[in-house]
């Protein structure tokens, strides 16, 4: 079976796709790389048994198809057995690398890791070959997998996934049987209103260590707002959301404060009247808010769609003051 990594008709194919995307030409090329480690990651981890959790802002694009922004990682929770060693979960997170290389072909020198936590988790860049170079310096030759097992794992459904180049090749008739990375990747993605309540912690938090006095509290975090900007205007979201009701979003904003606060993680707990009626980011006019909204506004390169205003952010969140 033919492929398309490391072929001509690779290169051929991303100016082709970004015209008919609008999307700058690093962004096609970038996301075919990480979908593809994304596939090696997801059938490694499966065959190890325990299950690759694709979860964060990649997700939201890639799985739910719900928001347009490019990021840098693959967010991953590795769902290890009750029974697995620390030693066989240890060999796991080191055998990524060779596991992804298996299957992308890169070589060894295109490979290297940090932030290594034995048996918990792992950070492993992929080095691609540059076909189609950035006009930014926002988007970086490498794709970044970020492997933990702290995370919450589940709820999580299976989701198919392609990368934009293999979606437009099958939109025009091509099959796995010319190329197969036109096969999606069945990836275990985490639910998104477990997505939307982790977000507004991370931002409440932030907001918190904000008025704290930590003046770069909110730096690098703008794409957040934007996440939950879109899952908030996202009706299966908000219908689950309900589904859970008081009792649900908080059991579910316990588990994920008690998490942090078991990994070492900044977080706060949230309080009675819930965390975006406690911080002050998410009321206009503030000094978090302002904060916050450069933040916003540092992150709209990234965003290759239609970008909502702050204000408009803002007021979608606060119609959710009393529910989460």
């Amino acid at each position: 079976m033919a492929q398309l990594r490391g072929s001509a008709d690779l290169a051929a194919l991303i100016p082709t796709v970004s015209d008919a995307l609008s999307i700058p030409e690093a962004y096609v090329e970038k996301d075919f790389w990480a979908t593809e480690a994304l596939r090696a990651l997801t059938e490694y981890a499966d065959g190890a048994g325990a299950p690759a959790i694709f979860k964060g802002g990649t997700s939201l694009s890639k799985a739910w198809k719900l928001t347009e922004r490019f990021s840098e990682d693959i967010d991953i929770v590795l769902d290890f057995p009750d029974d697995m060693s620390k030693g066989q979960r240890e060999r796991l997170l080191k055998g990524v690398a060779d596991a992804v290389d298996a299957h992308l072909g890169l070589g060894a020198g295109a490979y290297r890791s940090a932030n290594q936590t034995r048996a918990v988790a792992r950070n492993v860049f992929v080095t691609y070959p540059i076909l189609h170079p950035a006009a930014s310096l926002e988007v970086k030759p490498e794709v970044l997998l970020e492997i933990g097992s702290r995370g919450a794992p589940t709820p999580n459904e299976s989701v198919s996934i392609l990368s934009f180049a293999a979606e437009y090749l099958v939109g025009q008739g091509l099959t796995p049987a010319d190329f197969d990375e036109l096969t999606p990747v069945q990836s275990h993605v985490l639910v998104t209103e477990r997505t939307l309540i982790e977000k507004v912690a991370l931002l409440a938090n932030r907001d918190a260590r904000y008025r704290a006095g930590e003046s770069t509290a909110f730096e690098g975090l703008g794409r957040h707002l934007y996440d939950v900007h879109a899952l908030l205007n996202d009706s299966d979201t908000k219908e689950n959301i309900a589904l859970l009701g008081d009792d649900g979003i908080r059991a579910v904003a316990t588990d994920v404060h008690d998490r942090s606060i078991a990994a070492n993680w900044s977080s706060v707990a949230r309080p009675d009247e819930g965390w975006i009626a406690a911080a002050d980011c998410f009321t206009s006019g503030s000094a978090s808010s302002d904060a916050l909204a450069a933040a916003y506004a540092r992150a709209a390169p990234m965003i290759y769609g239609d970008a909502p205003t702050f204000a408009a952010c803002v007021e979608v969140v606060g119609s959710y003051t009393d529910v989460i």
